[in-house]
């Protein structure tokens, strides 16, 4: 707090005495300041901060290098070095060593009789989905981290129903053991603990084979 303290002051105009050097009154106040912003957690996968509601940030990750620098303007106006965003993270690491793992989902997750789909949306939604019907779950009982690769949701559709999706697709003749055959397949997607099955589009030439796929992934 005290190094925070004087690399605000000096930031702002003060040029007196100081019981840091600069760069010493720079270094620990961001330390200092990033810590305060969340809460450390430790991922199989790597190690975490928690930032916002809802919103985890790998720490080896671009976008919590730019939080970081975010910070670095309320206590210096330098431009950090790769070589201080490296040692802020490795010094959050080694503080951090012995806490317990933790599971993170990327996309899916199952608690108990709920599943929990992240919507990977800027204010990190996630919905919930039970028997009794879904929707938005503001504190979630699983973490979630945006995956390298993941592509926002749009958000559910309480009006949406399963036929909504025959206009996109062509069910043929047994439109409608496929179109339930379909359903089921989205279902499994959102539970982490079941195998996937492989969805497989078949038909001649013309029969739209490629306009579902692109419908599906979309």
């Amino acid at each position: 707090a005290s190094a925070v303290f004087w690399a605000k002051a000096r930031k702002g105009g003060y040029k007196g005495a100081s019981p840091h050097t600069k760069e010493t009154e720079d270094a620990q106040s961001l330390l200092a300041l990033v810590m305060e912003s969340g809460s450390v957690f430790k991922g199989s996968n790597g190690y975490y901060m928690n930032v916002a509601p809802r919103k985890n940030l790998p720490l080896n990750s671009t976008e919590f290098m730019n939080f970081v620098r975010r910070k670095a303007q309320e206590v210096t106006s330098k431009i950090l070095t790769q070589d201080m965003l490296k040692g802020v993270v490795a010094t959050i690491i080694a503080m951090n060593e012995s806490l317990e793992t933790t599971k993170v989902a990327t996309r899916c997750a199952k608690l108990g009789e709920a599943s929990y789909l992240f919507l990977a949306d800027k204010n990190s939604t996630v919905i919930k989905i039970d028997k009794d019907g879904y929707g938005v779950c503001e504190d979630p009982p699983v973490k979630f981290a945006r995956g390298q690769s993941a592509q926002p949701l749009p958000m559910p559709d309480p009006a949406g129903v399963i036929e909504d999706f025959v206009p996109f697709f062509n069910f043929g003749d047994d439109k409608d053991m496929r179109l339930m055959t379909f359903a089921w397949w989205i279902k499994v997607l959102i539970e982490p603990e079941s195998p996937t099955p492989i969805l497989l589009y078949q038909g001649g030439p013309g029969a739209a084979k490629s306009t579902a796929v692109e419908h599906t992934v979309m």
